[in-house]
């Protein structure tokens, strides 16, 4: 990591939360993912066994 000057701190910390906030909407979505790609299979296994 290199260190923001003083002056260009501010944009440093929007940037920050910036990428928080994107990790944390990819690591939900990706989270959704796998609950889709994990449930869809096991829906369609109890229609064939009907």
């Amino acid at each position: 990591m290199t260190k923001t000057p003083t002056t260009g701190n501010s944009r440093g910390l929007v940037i920050k939360r910036l990428e928080t906030v994107y990790l944390y909407n990819f690591r939900y979505l990706y989270y959704i993912m796998n609950n889709i790609l994990v449930q869809a299979p096991k829906s369609l296994n109890k229609c064939k066994a009907k």
